[in-house]
């Protein structure tokens, strides 16, 4: 019994290591993240090698985020492996053992990896991210979860800055209409979450931003759907 506290205590400890390594990486402290995450990730596999299976996503999690700091820190093969290891760990939790509850924790973490990726300036690798994340959620809410609207409309915000910065005008498109499309039953409901109104927001800003000629390309890309976008640019 007091052995098993313990353990229940480290890991207490990890989930508050990798809260605080996120929190550290959000100001740009990435050598502290690092630490912080390794120190997490020790606690979750010595767990998880001793029969605790339930903490493999609370694993694949941290080495995801460890990922992101390597990467950010330009250590791009620690972080290619840890990318892997993350990865494989969700793909085995999610397919093979039908934990499908953690599909949205895996499209976030695959998100953050897609983010680290496009900083550096390697596009088709975030790209490929950004499309495994975005698929996951559309799938989700096609199959009714709609809870996952707010983070579906974020990833396809993000896919259309990076498809603005490539100059993939066609592709830019899609994206703002496909997150206006999916916003608009929760919008229709009457009570939209507040997250749902905050990506709406900054999918505004974002297209404000835009100068005009790349407004020009925009609209000539959306062809017919235009009005879609220049309506919701009204509301604001």
């Amino acid at each position: 019994m007091e052995e098993e506290g313990r353990t229940e205590l480290a890991n207490d400890l990890a989930r508050v290591l990798t809260s605080k390594g996120v929190a550290l990486k959000d100001l740009g402290r990435l050598p502290e993240a690092l630490g912080c995450y390794e120190e997490a990730e020790g606690i979750y596999r010595r767990s998880v090698e001793e029969g605790r299976t339930e903490l493999a996503n609370d694993l694949a999690r941290v080495l995801m985020n460890k990922g992101v700091a390597l990467s950010n820190l330009d250590r791009i093969l620690e972080a290619r492996k840890c990318f892997k290891e993350g990865e494989a760990l969700y793909r085995r939790l999610v397919e093979e053992e039908g934990r499908t509850e953690l599909t949205n924790d895996w499209a976030t973490v695959l998100m953050d990896k897609g983010e680290a990726l496009h900083n550096l300036g390697r596009f088709s690798e975030a790209i490929e991210c950004y499309n495994k994340s975005i698929g996951m959620r559309e799938r989700m809410v096609k199959a009714g979860m709609t809870h996952v609207v707010p983070n579906l409309v974020r990833g396809l915000r993000v896919r259309f800055s990076l498809h603005q910065e490539m100059g993939d005008w066609a592709a830019a498109a899609e994206d703002a209409v496909s997150a206006l499309t999916y916003a608009q039953p929760l919008l229709q409901s009457g009570e939209p979450p507040e997250t749902l109104l905050r990506e709406l927001e900054r999918l505004r800003e974002t297209l404000q931003d835009l100068s005009d000629e790349e407004w020009a390309q925009l609209m000539a890309a959306l062809g017919k759907r235009a009005e879609m976008v220049r309506e919701f640019m009204r509301r604001s």
